[in-house]
């Protein structure tokens, strides 16, 4: 009797290849395995997905603060201290808007007073002349009269000024210059608030693309079992290998009637195509004769 198998296994999930031995069975002449690893077989690419919300690993925060840079004349570009000049301006001459000129009248004065002439001195003489000299000194003026100082005749009077203010402009001359920013030694700190990131994935779905495919890998080594019961074996594939030293056994060393398992388990992802032989003699008392 001679009957095919082949499946996808892995390291975690053997090939499971089983064997059902009627009870009618007078003797079991021969149980051999042979098996060939191949590549680990897919029949789909893509299943169908719904949309969710997705919320990131949360971030604790925190103020960065950048590297600092030194002085110097830099582009304003840049983030370092120093003297950075702007472009250079051409200077020349600029004039204001012109003023509509006018008369402006001084507030009032009060005008009470009066101006010192001459004051009066006391000097010797042939005659007792009444002497006068200038405030600021100077030549001696001699009169005959009753003395004391003079003054002038009276008071000015109350009055006020007028200063006329005619229609102009200004001129101002600005030479040829440039100016300079002065940027210290400095960092800048960034504080970024302890935050999520929320991603909307919207209901949608993926399309199967049928078809056959195929791992571009094969195992090193598979390990074989029947019954539970190790076999000495060590390969990718076997040919006849005798199983009956494994399979399970009676009291008297016979092979036992029913269900008997061969697992074949690779050490990586592969597709296991195998082919058990038994030889039986049976002599059978149940069904018909066809």
């Amino acid at each position: 009797m001679n009957f095919g198998y082949q499946d996808n296994c892995d390291e975690l999930v053997p090939a499971v290849i089983p064997i059902y031995i009627d009870d009618d069975v007078v003797n079991i002449n021969m149980c051999e395995l042979t098996f060939r690893t191949k590549e680990f077989r897919a029949y789909s690419q893509a299943t169908e997905g719904g949309g969710s919300t997705v919320k990131s690993t949360s971030s604790g925060g925190g103020t960065t603060a950048t590297s600092s840079s030194g002085g110097g004349a830099t582009p304003t570009s840049s983030s370092g201290g120093g003297a950075t000049p702007t472009s250079s301006s051409g200077g020349g001459v600029a004039k204001s808007t012109d003023s509509g000129g006018g008369t402006v009248q001084s507030s009032d004065a009060g005008g009470d007073h009066r101006h010192l002439i001459l004051a009066e001195v006391t000097d010797s003489g042939p005659v007792t002349p009444i002497r006068y000299q200038g405030i600021t000194s100077g030549g001696l003026l001699e009169i005959n009269g009753s003395g004391g100082d003079i003054y002038s005749a009276g008071s000015s009077g109350t009055h006020n000024h007028s200063v006329t203010v005619p229609s102009h402009s200004h001129s101002f001359t600005v030479p040829n210059h440039t100016h300079s920013v002065t940027v210290p030694n400095h960092t800048h700190s960034v504080t970024v608030p302890n935050h999520t990131h929320n991603i909307t994935l919207p209901d949608h779905t993926h399309n199967i693309v049928h078809g056959i495919y195929m791992l571009l890998t094969l195992p090193t080594n598979v390990e074989v079992k029947v019954d539970g019961n190790l076999v000495n074996f060590s390969g990718t594939s076997g040919d006849r290998v005798d199983l009956i030293p494994y399979l399970g056994k009676d009291g008297q060393g016979k092979v036992t009637r029913g269900r008997h398992e061969i697992e074949v388990l690779p050490d990586s992802k592969a597709r296991i195509e195998a082919d058990v032989v038994l030889r039986l003699f049976i002599q059978s008392h149940l069904g018909g004769n066809y």
